[in-house]
């Protein structure tokens, strides 16, 4: 299954969540090829494309009278065929105790509730659970990752996990923050919580085994952090900004596994390549004031308010909340337009995030080309309109779980064969979001929150764990 097919499918995902809710590599490079040219012939070659203004209106629109020159570049095919259905896991069964609605085998339970203590310990869990991910902990259990939304009282939280899945402790590794959304695994076992809301938020590196203080990471740029994802192949962090014409940032460290230092890019066009191209550009002040760093570069692409960004094997996903679309940043350097292998995804993601030992900028990385993979404008007619594009996973088997805020609080499920339906949903929780989806190392338990619980309040926010029959490589 070809990458772009399955991102397809997955942001396809969202617009057919209400009717099914209401409702990184596998084969060879040939077949990859083959099964998205059967499905561009499935969809009719000469398929008619989405609304023009729909899907070409640039992402964010520059206001500064210096940036005349700044790209919304962007390029958009006709979508593939989209396959609902029940999925690998079958259809959703009734709600069960705790307001979840799940696949039969599958089971949840309650890990935390805002302003509660978490199981026996004597941890007030945080408002506003955020971003979340595992890694491995101590004597084969593993830590759960969230962090808060909370304004100025914002942080990063963990719940350390016994290998039989008890909570052996909880606690806080980062506090005093400004509305930290999801951040990004590293693999020496960080965590980067970055701050968004606003122009000066910042990365800090935090230490979830609770062996060091969380630190600054100035060099990886002060503006309003999304998300970050790092680059196991080449040993780079890409950046999503949380602004209404942010831009997508690289940072390269000078040495690996040292994020103290190094070289801090923006995605900008390639105009002599073509519309769709781009570049790396440099941006000569990371610390963004007094000219902001998504200015320091006139030709920088923009995204309409990023909600994440994910690596994984030459492209960087990207979604965007403010006109709720994916694009997919193919990068340079031989990347891109690979085979879907669900075998490499093990070695490569730590529970949502692709992680993995790699050289500090190992390989060419010199542009790319930037493609819409999706738009909610695609929505096909008499289905509800799609909204709430979120945040994302990727688990071990290598299917892709997508969050979704509207039409109800779903968590989506993409096959490896492309097919979509929903995993999970919370019918109760009208007016919250899906947070921080992540797996445990082993990739039998899920763990996501619920932001705002069934009152639609930041106090009312709860994590939950899935246990159940989740598919693993064999």
């Amino acid at each position: 299954m070809d990458r772009r097919t399955v991102l397809h499918s997955a942001a396809a995902a969202v617009a057919v969540a209400g009717v099914a809710s209401a409702c990184e590599p596998l084969g060879s490079r040939s077949d990859s090829a083959s099964t998205s040219a059967g499905r561009r012939s499935a969809a009719g070659e000469n398929a008619s494309p989405p609304d023009d203004a729909a899907t070409t209106a640039a992402p964010g629109n520059a206001t500064d009278t210096d940036t005349e020159n700044e790209t919304d570049t962007d390029t958009a095919g006709s979508p593939l065929v989209v396959r609902s259905g029940a999925g690998p896991y079958g259809p959703l069964g009734a709600v069960d105790a705790n307001g979840v609605a799940l696949p039969a085998g599958f089971t949840s339970r309650v890990l935390a509730h805002a302003r509660f203590l978490v199981g026996t310990t004597d941890y007030v869990w945080p408002e506003a659970p955020a971003g979340g991910g595992c890694l491995p902990g101590a004597s084969g259990g593993w830590t759960y990752i969230a962090t808060s939304a909370q304004f100025l009282r914002g942080g990063v939280s963990v719940i350390r996990m016994r290998a039989d899945g008890s909570i052996a402790s909880a606690g806080r590794i980062l506090k005093g923050t400004t509305a930290v959304h999801t951040g990004g695994a590293t693999p020496w076992g960080t965590w980067l919580a970055g701050e968004s809301g606003l122009f000066l938020g910042q990365v800090r590196e935090t230490y979830p085994d609770g062996s060091r203080a969380a630190a600054a990471r100035p060099a990886l740029g002060r503006f309003s952090h999304a998300s970050a994802s790092y680059d196991a192949d080449h040993g780079v962090i890409y950046l999503a900004e949380d602004h209404a014409d942010g831009g997508l940032y690289r940072f390269r460290p000078d040495r690996a596994g040292d994020l103290a230092a190094g070289r801090l890019e923006i995605l900008a066009a390639d105009a002599d390549a073509g519309t769709d191209r781009v570049r790396w550009a440099a941006v000569t002040d990371p610390d963004g004031f007094p000219r902001s760093t998504r200015r320091q570069v006139r030709d920088a692409r923009r995204f309409a308010s990023a909600a994440d960004c994910r690596y994984l094997d030459g492209t960087c996903y990207v979604s965007t909340s403010d006109d709720d679309r994916i694009w997919a940043v193919r990068l340079s350097a031989g990347a891109g337009g690979g085979p879907f292998d669900p075998a490499a995804i093990s070695s490569q993601a730590v529970r949502g995030e692709t992680v993995g030992a790699g050289p500090a900028d190992g390989g060419r990385l010199d542009g790319g080309r930037v493609e819409l993979l999706f738009s909610a404008a695609q929505t096909a007619a008499g289905q509800p309109a799609a909204s709430g594009l979120g945040q994302l996973a990727v688990a071990g088997s290598g299917e892709l779980f997508v969050a979704a805020r509207r039409p109800s609080a779903t968590l989506l499920v993409i096959s490896a064969a492309g097919e979509v339906a929903p995993f999970l949903r919370l019918p109760e929780h009208r007016h919250s979001e899906i947070t921080g989806p992540a797996f445990s190392p082993d990739g039998t338990r899920l763990y996501f929150s619920s932001r705002r619980g069934s009152t639609g309040r930041d106090r009312a926010g709860v994590t939950f764990e899935v246990t159940g029959p989740f598919k693993t490589i064999s």
